[in-house]
């Protein structure tokens, strides 16, 4: 069948149709072989289309235009009104005349609003697979000097076939740095690729400042919580919390019982609030003699247990001394160290729970020996006295007196506060060193006694 066309207008200054219809009831305009049914066509390089009414008015600035320019297709709607998009005589996006943008909403008060039952916004990377790679959502603004610049960004990456990681970057020294990760596990990240648990903190090189907790409000009441608990428990089992009091880091367990905290100064209290010393524990209701497992010794405020009854170190320079039990708790021991590397030296214990001490002394552990001569001499020198001290008025004692025996028996006498100046210094006494003196006098008295038995014998009088 031959084509129909019937020309409607002709431009006065050419034979060219300007509309015209063929037989299927296409119209065409500047276009003598519609496709459409409607075709519009230029001989240059825009076309347009204009839709006024009686409300908008028809000038060139009212109403709204459709107009293909070049190779781009331009929807301008002058007026103060949306664009609306329908399918199914349903409206399904909209665009304001403020420029926001609605999906499944018709009134954006935001410049993009998604709308939906559970709705699903998919980013897909159409590339070949690649590890460590996939789409991404970048945040641009301007810098200082008015340029646009990559602020953040946001990855969904590929960790292997079958699982992903999210990724968050900032801009830092004018490039994106990747900063948390979150990977297949759930495990979150932050200054570190690789998290092995769910919450890993990794500080950046040369970085002290691991993780920072802070609380804003202001009063002296605000603290900062960090609240760890069971699947069984609704409240925190176990937190801790910095600033609760003057500025000191508290532990807490079950619930909000205080157990331990650090003070400003940088003292550990255990079972208590008061400071004394650099470490104080408070006795959970401790009786060495204690009938019941509640107010038994081991409910002390330190328990040292293990090896040599865990032990205790005291460490004064390169020098010092232990402390510790042997013989599976029944000998305990305070022994020398003349570095922080030598083993245990002299000493005392205490022998199968004896109540006076036993001192090193060993013959092998001995040498330079020297008898003690003219004891009783010696002996008869020495002041025996009772008396108090005068810090205890209250307390009568039996003593002898440290300079007496230091002229001698110097051995047995030591200076107690060797760090205070000599005018302050006082001297002490090894008690159990004037033994040997004792010990010498009373065998130079058994001389003497035998040898006037001997002679009284000879004499026939004894």
């Amino acid at each position: 069948m031959s084509t129909l066309q019937t020309t409607i207008l002709k431009h006065p200054d050419s034979s060219r149709n300007n509309i015209q219809f063929d037989n299927d009831g296409r119209v065409g305009v500047q276009i003598s072989t519609p496709v459409h049914h409607l075709h519009v066509n230029s001989v240059g390089t825009s076309v347009g289309l204009a839709l006024t009414n009686f409300s908008s008015g028809s000038s060139g600035s009212d109403g709204c235009q459709f107009q293909y320019n070049f190779r781009n297709l331009h929807i301008n709607n002058k007026e103060t009104g949306y664009i609306d998009f329908k399918t199914a005589d349903q409206s399904r996006m909209r665009i304001g005349s403020d420029g926001k943008i609605g999906i499944g909403t018709s009134a954006p008060t935001n410049l993009l609003e998604l709308h939906g039952d559970a709705p699903i916004i998919m980013i897909r990377d159409t590339s070949n697979y690649v590890a460590g790679t996939g789409p991404e959502i970048r945040f641009q603004g301007k810098d200082s000097d008015e340029l646009n610049k990559n602020f953040a960004a946001i990855l969904g990456v590929s960790h292997n076939q079958n699982d992903g990681q999210i990724l968050f970057k900032t801009r830092n020294s004018g490039s994106l740095h990747e900063r948390v990760r979150i990977d297949e596990s759930g495990n979150f990240g932050i200054g570190t690729t690789a998290p092995i648990r769910p919450l890993t903190v990794a500080s950046a090189s040369g970085s002290t400042n691991i993780l920072g907790v802070f609380d804003n409000r202001t009063g002296s009441a605000t603290n900062c919580v960090i609240a760890f608990s069971d699947p069984t428990s609704t409240a925190g089992q176990f937190s801790t919390r910095l600033g609760s009091v003057g500025d000191s880091l508290a532990f807490y367990t079950n619930g909000a019982n205080e157990r331990m905290r650090v003070t400003s100064s940088g003292k550990l209290n255990v079972g208590t609030t008061t400071e004394y010393g650099r470490i104080h524990a408070d006795e959970a209701g401790m009786n060495p003699d204690g009938t019941t497992t509640s107010s038994r010794w081991l409910n002390a405020a330190f328990v040292a247990s293990g090896s040599f009854g865990g032990g205790l170190a005291l460490l004064d320079g390169t020098k010092g001394y232990s402390v510790y039990v042997a013989d599976s708790g029944n000998d305990f021991f305070i022994r020398g160290h003349v570095s922080k590397t030598s083993a245990g030296a002299g000493g005392v214990k205490l022998n199968n729970r004896a109540t006076s001490w036993t001192s090193a002394s060993d013959e092998r552990d001995k040498e330079n020996l020297i008898p003690i001569t003219q004891a009783v001499d010696k002996i008869k020198t020495l002041r025996a006295v009772t008396g108090n001290y005068t810090w205890d008025r209250d307390t009568s004692c039996s003593f002898l007196i440290a300079q007496d025996v230091q002229q001698v028996l110097p051995e047995a006498v030591s200076v107690m506060n060797k760090q205070a100046a000599t005018e302050d210094q006082r001297l002490g006494l090894a008690y159990s060193q004037v033994i040997p003196l004792l010990t010498s006098a009373l065998q130079e008295a058994i001389t003497k006694i035998e040898t006037l038995e001997q002679r009284l014998s000879d004499a026939g009088i004894a």
